[in-house]
């Protein structure tokens, strides 16, 4: 998967505006400026994701926004969650994972599901296991990368206008 580059003109002003923001400002505003710009990412991918019997591929996909300690850095993550509650195919009610989450969904009459989506979703985006394998008749799926694929230009424009937007209502 290649790296994606997003240039930046007045990276110095820029730098200023998001100075004066501060710390816990600044990442809530990078937090959700990324988790929107994943937003049309994550719809694309649970649509194009294969569904087998329990549908626990698909519903497991979710998405995920974080920032470093210095708040320099933000990620974006489109993927498998840990822990998640889902109806099978057959209307079963299902959580899947350990936490807080896992209990609250027991409590309420939820059934524990032993295996996580994590554990086959690199075997059906490749086809392949961790050594090289081929592990799927059908071949590689490719739903997560063709989704970021397709959506590549409106992240980088959603970010651009999200940003604007917030660090005009700070300048003013």
């Amino acid at each position: 998967m290649s790296d994606n580059l997003i240039m930046l003109e007045g990276w110095q002003e820029l730098g200023r505006k998001m100075r004066r923001l501060g710390g816990p400002q600044l990442r809530q505003m990078a937090r959700r400026i990324t988790v929107t710009a994943m937003a049309p990412v994550l719809a694309t991918a649970k649509q194009n994701a294969p569904v087998g019997p329990t549908g626990r591929l698909r519903a497991s996909l979710g998405r995920l926004a974080r920032s470093n300690k210095r708040g320099d850095a933000f990620t974006a993550r489109v993927g498998t969650r840990r822990d998640f509650v889902y109806k099978t195919t057959s209307g079963e009610r299902r959580v899947s994972g350990r936490g807080k989450v896992r209990d609250r969904a027991i409590a309420k009459g939820a059934i524990q599901d032993r295996k996580t989506a994590q554990q086959y979703a690199r075997l059906i985006e490749f086809g392949k296991d961790r050594k090289g394998r081929i592990r799927r008749r059908a071949g590689p799926a490719r739903f997560l990368e063709g989704a970021i694929t397709t959506h590549r230009r409106a992240i980088i424009g959603t970010v651009e206008t999200e940003l604007h937007r917030h660090l005009a209502s700070v300048s003013s």
